[in-house]
């Protein structure tokens, strides 16, 4: 059974989540975010397996084992949503859950469905509590309040209006307090915020953050955490931070403002398309130098191409995020090359050259490919990569 749980019957089931208390997103929805949302249960009338959906993002709870509402769930997203989803350039399911146990399920409901390993932190005590002596000259900091509403003006005034509009709507009454910070870089733009998310009734929040790219490095989302973090120690009951496990930038900054870390836990995502998800297969199966995964992998998505599988047309990293397939093959030639490889190395350099590979830069500088620079093809190798990138071969070959 799949059936659509009524709104005013939302309390009745936070009680399936009962292991999710650092996941704040969970109880805030069914409590009190204004964003869409649907909640289905497996039994109208007496439930035990939940799925929260907001979006792309569902929030599971109860029993784990209910093949056939996982099933269910399934084909609601391939069958219904997907091109809802895609159309928004949304590609990828997440999944947040209350018990590990989930992860096993999705793997069974969702072919190929893969766990992301998180952090959670929560902050007690401020570290950088003179950080508005490190503002620089040329920024200034604003609240995220009724005043953000007169400034869309500024560049970059869509990105933090569609970050807090999931928690913040109607803007009217919500932000007559403060529920943020922003910096302004020349009064011209907005560059970094640090915005209060998932406010419970119990008075717990968590905090979302980000910079545009080009400022970054420049410890500029260290202090707008820290704004907020001082905002709002003596206001809320705990204040979280979550972010994956391998975004270094991200876990150096919380500890700066002093942020503790509390629990690794993991989250499930899955592509509609089952190429991507070979692509993240492989990925992380190289960060832990399984190399003979990693290869198996891509070599997946190495032969769709090459019996013209469909999937290959629609995949997002192959056709939107820039990693070519060209890149693809080139990259598996250096998890041959990290196993001493050399003959299938050359072979994969090969390839993703007649696929019009030409990144010199990486070809040059990768560690894994330095066993190959003594073998007689590497430098006829590196003239057709030249080739192919419209430059003359610099060694006069």
């Amino acid at each position: 059974m799949f059936e659509l749980l009524p709104k005013e019957r939302y309390p009745e089931i936070i009680n399936l989540y009962n292991e999710s208390r650092y996941i704040n997103a969970i109880r805030s929805h069914l409590e009190r975010t204004p964003v869409s949302k649907k909640v289905f249960v497996d039994n109208i009338a007496n439930p035990q397996t939940v799925a929260m959906i907001v979006k792309h993002r569902t929030f599971l709870g109860g029993n784990s084992r209910n093949l056939v509402f996982n099933e269910a769930l399934r084909d609601y997203f391939f069958e219904e949503k997907r091109k809802e989803l895609e159309a928004s350039e949304i590609y990828e399911l997440d999944f947040y859950f209350a018990s590990e146990e989930w992860i096993e399920a999705l793997k069974i409901a969702f072919s190929y469905s893969f766990p992301y390993p998180r952090y959670y932190y929560e902050i007690t005590d401020l570290c950088q509590k003179d950080w508005r002596n490190n503002i620089p000259e040329g920024f200034t900091i604003e609240p995220v309040d009724l005043s953000l509403l007169e400034k869309s003006h500024l560049k970059n005034y869509d990105w933090i209006i569609e970050e807090i509009e999931e928690n913040w709507l109607p803007f009217e009454e919500n932000l007559q307090e403060i529920r943020g910070y922003y910096l302004v870089h020349k009064n011209e733009k907005i560059v970094c915020w640090c915005v209060i998310e998932y406010l419970t009734e119990d008075n717990h929040i968590e905090v979302g953050i980000a910079t545009r790219k080009e400022y970054r490095k420049q410890g500029l989302a260290t202090i707008v955490g820290s704004a907020i973090a001082e905002y709002s120690l003596s206001k809320y009951n705990s204040i979280g931070w979550h972010c994956n496990t391998n975004n270094t930038s991200s876990c150096k900054t919380a500890e700066k403002i002093g942020f503790k870390l509390v629990k690794e836990y993991q989250k499930v995502a899955c592509f509609f398309n089952k190429l991507d998800n070979f692509i993240v297969h492989g990925y992380y199966n190289f960060l832990q130098k399984n190399y003979e995964g990693a290869i198996e992998y891509y070599g997946f998505v190495i032969d769709a191409k090459r019996n013209g599988d469909d999937d290959i047309k629609t995949s997002a990293y192959l056709t939107k995020w820039g990693f070519s397939f060209d890149k693809l093959i080139m990259e598996n030639a250096t998890f041959y090359a990290a196993q001493g490889k050399e003959e299938e190395a050359l072979d994969m350099i090969k390839e993703a050259i007649r696929n019009g590979y030409k990144d010199i830069e990486f070809f040059d500088s990768e560690e894994y490919l330095t066993i190959l620079h003594s073998r007689a093809e590497w430098r006829d190798l590196r003239a057709a990569i030249l080739k192919n990138k419209g430059e003359k071969n610099d060694e006069g070959t």
